[in-house]
Order: structure tokens, then C-alpha cells, then sequence
């Protein structure tokens, strides 16, 4: 299955995420981050939960045509930020592979199981 890519452009005043799921599927609507004053990640994190129910893990791409990531300290700390949660998410998703995986696998050894007479 293939990842959901998250895509931002970095600008002075805000930041711009698209969700492209890569499977031809309809993408959600993009959210706009006001980075002006203090960042509201609510709507971003509100995203979040509606993938872990997709058990996809997220790909990150920065656009940053301005070079802000690298010349201003706030957006590099929110840049930062953002990898870290989407990290987080990342790892959240694999352990529940895991988890579903030895899940299954053990149905499959109790069902061989079920039919010995004993």
C-alpha cells in the first residue's frame, strides 16, 4: 500500500498542506496553517486522526521557495516540529502492523488448533 504524501509550501504568514493519498483515491481538502502569531496545529492533528484509520504511513515533502527553513529561526522550529509528529505517527502506524500482524497470525495457529481431537 502506498503512503499518503504530505506536501508544504512554506510562505511568511502561513503554511500550506495538501494530502495526496497516491492511490488515485480523492485527496482531502488542503489545510492552511496561520503562522503569524501563535501556531494552531488543531486542524493538522483533527487530519491526523482520520489517517490512523487508513494505516498508511505519511511521506513528508517541504517547498520552500524563499528559503525560510533555513533564515528564520520560528519556521525552522515549526519545520522541526512537524517532523517530529509525523515521526511519532509514522512509528504508531508500524507497531500497530505489527500488532495486527501477530494478531492474524495467531488466529491462523489457534484455527490448526481447532481441529486436533484433543
Amino acid at each position: 500500500m502506498s503512503n499518503i504524501v504530505i506536501k508544504h509550501i512554506f510562505e511568511t504568514e502561513q503554511i500550506l498542506l495538501s494530502f495526496d493519498m497516491q492511490d488515485g483515491s480523492l485527496s482531502f481538502p488542503s489545510i492552511n496553517l496561520d503562522i503569524k502569531s501563535d501556531i494552531d496545529l488543531n486542524s493538522l492533528l483533527i487530519k491526523l486522526t482520520e489517517f490512523v484509520e487508513i494505516k498508511r504511513e505519511l511521506e513528508i515533502q517541504f517547498e520552500d521557495p524563499n528559503s525560510l527553513l533555513k533564515s528564520d529561526a520560528k519556521i525552522k522550529l515549526i519545520g522541526e516540529t512537524l517532523e517530529e509528529i509525523y515521526a511519532k505517527f509514522n512509528e504508531k502506524i508500524k507497531i500497530e502492523e505489527v500488532s495486527d500482524a501477530y494478531s492474524s497470525t495467531e488466529a491462523d495457529v489457534s484455527d490448526d488448533n481447532g481441529d486436533l481431537p484433543f
